[in-house]
């Protein structure tokens, strides 16, 4: 869900790291490895901004702890 714009129906949401493509409309296959937190409802968008910095570098430190078993396929 999104608890910060709107509520409705249940979301996964997937940020690519570092991909310029325009990806709108298109079809992706997502792994999933760990979720980073629980839906919060942050009081402004720049709070918002300032978590997704933190969930950046945790999420790269994910991937960083599964890349051997990523490039395994």
């Amino acid at each position: 869900s999104r608890p910060t714009f709107d509520a409705g129906e249940r979301l996964m949401e997937v940020h690519l790291l570092n991909e310029q493509q325009d990806l709108y409309g298109a079809s992706i296959e997502v792994q999933f490895l760990q979720r980073l937190r629980g839906d919060t409802k942050f009081p402004s968008g720049a709070d918002l901004s300032r978590q997704i910095a933190v969930d950046v570098e945790r999420a790269k430190a994910i991937l960083q702890e599964h890349r051997s078993a990523l490039s395994a396929g």
